[in-house]
């Protein structure tokens, strides 16, 4: 697990350290100017032309104090470009200021350089001009020397998150820095994971600058996400092996309307794929040929729209341990119904998707009977129907919006996008950096929902279904993009890679 911070938690940190461990501001700092420099150390040669941008508050102090280590290592060309007036500067900044003149370094300040400065005679730049407190957009002087630097397509080190990008929501400021690399301390900013934020950050480098871990194990986190290199096989449940096909659970899944049998196929084989012991198809009477056909390991319940015998519906509700509906089922009336029956009458869990969500944006009462935890799985223009909000506004601040669902329930949020969100009430939220742009085609929703009840059947509770279903999710279908390339993948694509990240014996 690692965790992730909004601006308003990394100060109330670096407050803890410095107030109540007693750890002087400047030694943060220093220690934060000596982890950008291990890094540029791994590319950089000393013969190489480095330009540092600064601005006047500390992460333009941080980015003097590199000058400084990067002049103390033998480094042959450092240029330090200043856009501001000498007494703006922080306390830290002076203290930076002072040490760098001493020492010769050559350095512009003000606004008047910016014009003239040939940003394509260095071999790389530093980004040091706005930390996480940014909260205005970039105008003026500023926008212009992020223009130019973005123009000339430098390599790019940003400190702590590339200027011009909000800390807390990943939106662009404006105009914002496109970094190569993100050097930041401690934790990643949560701006550097959302879009557009993550596009502009480049490759996320964390590192420590001296903050105790008594302060962080004592610390009311909000966000935390899985890395790509995490060890998937302790996420995964255990099987024991003294068991049978009961031993990993049972998965009902009512999906696919009248011949449309895709998208019931692809659930009930993700969850089959996942490791569940048994899976069962309520479909329409339509699909059956095609669900043997594709599915044979599959136990198949079919009805007719028109006559629906919910004795028989009835059976496979009280058979499962977990339950899929609404991938392909239509709007109709009878897929409202059935909706209806299986919300009034389960007593297991319920990953609702697709179709059962849009019947749900119109019918919110149907809820009202259900007895039975329920993950929602909706991308955000579902989300944008179920709590009927606009989706720009929802955007806008997209984690309130979350809360505010969530608020006096005991039920869990998937909302998908290109960094998906798994919310829970009273816990933190778990924001997804695997996958891909390739996973945007039909039927890959319906691939994470036969996933997310296939763990859940095999023991996992929902909110780590939830999450770990959606990391493997990405998982394989980074696995797939690989094999496929991200413009020729599909679905099956996804479903085909599963076992490949999930090889454990």
């Amino acid at each position: 697990m690692e965790y992730l911070v909004t601006k308003e938690q990394m100060k109330q940190i670096e407050d803890k350290a410095m107030n109540q461990i007693k750890i002087p501001s400047i030694l943060l700092m220093e220690q934060a100017a000596m982890g950008i420099l291990e890094e540029m150390e791994k590319e950089e040669q000393i013969q190489n032309k480095i330009f540092i941008l600064c601005g006047m508050g500390n992460n333009g102090a941080d980015g003097l104090a590199l000058a400084r280590l990067l002049h103390q290592k033998g480094y042959l060309s450092v240029m330090i470009g200043i856009v501001g007036q000498e007494e703006k500067g922080t306390k830290e900044w002076q203290i930076q200021y002072e040490m760098i003149k001493n020492l010769k370094i050559e350095y512009v300040i003000g606004t008047d350089w910016i014009e003239d400065m040939n940003f394509s005679n260095y071999d790389c730049i530093v980004d040091g001009l706005f930390g996480i407190g940014l909260s205005r957009e970039l105008k003026g002087n500023y926008f212009e020397i992020v223009h130019k630097i973005n123009k000339v397509g430098n390599k790019v080190y940003a400190i702590d998150i590339p200027s011009g990008i909000c800390s807390n929501t990943g939106k662009v400021l404006g105009i914002g820095i496109k970094a190569y690399k993100t050097i930041t301390f401690e934790y990643k900013k949560i701006g550097c994971m959302l879009y557009p934020g993550a596009e502009y950050s480049g490759n996320i480098v964390v590192k420590h600058i001296g903050i105790p871990t008594y302060i962080s194990n004592n610390f009311p986190f909000s966000y935390y996400t899985y890395s790509l290199s995490k060890t998937i096989h302790t996420l995964l449940p255990k099987r024991a092996s003294y068991s049978n096909k009961r031993t990993f659970g049972k998965v009902v899944v009512f999906a696919g309307s009248k011949n449309m049998a895709g998208a019931a196929y692809l659930s009930g084989r993700a969850a089959y794929e996942m490791g569940a012991g048994l899976v069962q198809i309520v479909t329409c009477d339509s699909n059956r040929e095609i669900i043997q056909t594709l599915l044979p390991e599959a136990i198949l319940t079919t009805y007719d729209p028109e006559d629906i015998s919910w004795e028989e519906i009835s059976h496979a509700i009280d058979w499962a341990d977990v339950i899929v509906i609404g991938p392909g089922l239509s709007v109709k009336n009878y897929a409202k119904q059935l909706l209806q029956f299986v919300l009034n009458n389960s007593k297991v869990p319920i990953v609702i998707d697709a179709d059962g969500l849009n019947i749900l944006a119109e019918n919110s009462s149907l809820i009202k009977k259900c007895n039975s935890q329920i993950i929602y799985t909706p991308h955000l223009k579902e989300f944008s129907r179920l709590i009927k909000k606009d989706l720009e506004e929802i955007k806008k601040d997209l984690f309130t919006a979350i809360q505010s669902f969530l608020d006096n329930s005991n039920h869990i949020l998937v909302c998908k996008d290109a960094r998906t969100i798994v919310g829970r009430n009273g816990t933190p939220f778990y924001i997804n950096q695997s996958g891909n742009h390739g996973m945007a085609t039909g039927g890959s929703g319906d691939v994470l929902t036969g996933m997310i009840a296939g763990l859940i059947a095999q023991g996992l509770s929902l909110e780590d279904g939830a999450v770990v279903g959606v990391y493997l999710h990405g998982l394989a279908g980074n696995s797939a993009c690989k094999e496929k390339g991200a413009y020729s993948m599909k679905a099956t694509d996804i479903l085909n890679h599963i076992s490949k990240i999930t090889n454990v014996c």
